[in-house]
């Protein structure tokens, strides 16, 4: 009998008040979905690093397209400076936060020097970079294919790791207050630009001319 009185009153005027009620759950679930990245203006904090990069690098940068004054994890880095970054560990999916610290950004001109034969196709990069876990969970950290160069001028290329220089790798597991230092050697196009690191929230290094 109550079935039937809910039917009758919905007949006689109160369906449209139902599907209203419907209408504002579905705006309260629209409310609750991230934003879209391409509708984002550079400065709004909720952009993410890769989006950043692809859309706002360019705007931010200077004419030589080596300055792009902020990224989402902070300033472009450079020689000797600091910056954090958040990563989540591919397992666990717990995330923690990284302290990355630019050591060396060093041309090297001769292969020997870095102990391969191969030749470089654009220049060899020696990057020595500091990272520690300044976070609260275990993470496992990749920076092997998880680099890219760039600049004004050319879109984001791999700067591919060709060696891993003797002493202790950057590549590993790093508990809370874990740190490594260690050294790469990455095949950039040319020099300048910048790199970015894609993982996490990523993080920019400018590099010299």
């Amino acid at each position: 009998m109550r079935t039937r009185t809910i039917a009758a009153l919905a007949v006689f005027g109160l369906l449209p008040l139902t599907a209203a009620c419907g209408s504002g759950g579905d705006n309260d679930s629209a409310a609750d979905k991230p934003p879209a990245q391409a509708g984002l203006d550079c400065s709004d904090p909720r952009i993410t690093h890769v989006e950043w990069v692809k859309r706002c690098q360019n705007e931010k940068a200077g004419t030589d397209g080596e300055k792009p004054a902020e990224t989402a994890a902070g300033k472009a880095l450079g020689l000797g400076e600091s910056g954090t970054f958040t990563l989540a560990d591919s397992e666990s999916g717990k995330k923690t936060t990284f302290q990355v610290t630019v050591d060396e950004t060093t041309y090297i001109d001769e292969p020997a020097e870095v102990d391969t034969t191969l030749a470089a196709k654009g220049r060899y990069l020696r990057l020595g970079l500091t990272l520690k876990n300044v976070g609260e969970n275990t993470v496992h950290l990749l920076t092997y294919g998880e680099i890219e160069w760039e600049n004004a001028d050319t879109a984001a290329q791999d700067a591919t790791t060709l060696v891993i220089l003797d002493g202790p790798e950057l590549d590993t597991t790093y508990k809370p207050g874990q740190a490594v230092t260690g050294k790469l050697v990455l095949d950039v196009p040319q020099r300048g630009g910048v790199l970015n690191y894609t993982e996490g929230s990523g993080f920019t290094i400018k590099l010299p001319r």
